[in-house]
Formats: C-alpha cells, sequence, structure tokens
C-alpha cells in the first residue's frame, strides 16, 4: 500500500475522529487517537493474500 494512501487514509480517520468526538460530546480524545494510530499500523503492515498463500 503506498504510503500516501496511507495518511490520506490517516488524515480523514483524524477528522471523522474530530467530528465524532464533537457530536458524541466524547471527554477522552486519547482513547479515539490511540485507536485510530492502531489501525493505521494494521492497515499499513498488511500484505497480500496471493504473496502469503506463495510462502505457504
Amino acid at each position: 500500500m503506498p504510503w500516501a494512501t496511507v495518511m490520506r487514509a490517516f488524515f480523514c480517520s483524524v477528522a471523522a475522529m474530530v467530528v465524532m468526538s464533537g457530536l458524541a460530546g466524547c471527554t477522552s480524545i486519547s482513547y479515539y487517537a490511540q485507536s485510530l494510530k492502531g489501525h493505521v499500523e494494521i492497515m499499513a503492515a498488511r500484505q497480500d493474500v496471493e504473496e502469503l498463500s506463495t510462502i505457504l
């Protein structure tokens, strides 16, 4: 996955997080930030299924 795509997804997610936290009145933005960071890390580390099937 190209780095630009990951960064675009990250910034879109940050924007969504800001909007949702404002609507929900959540007091813990750090929870959403940690969740978003974990999601971006998982998406950045993903591999194609075809690539993995050749290893097995």
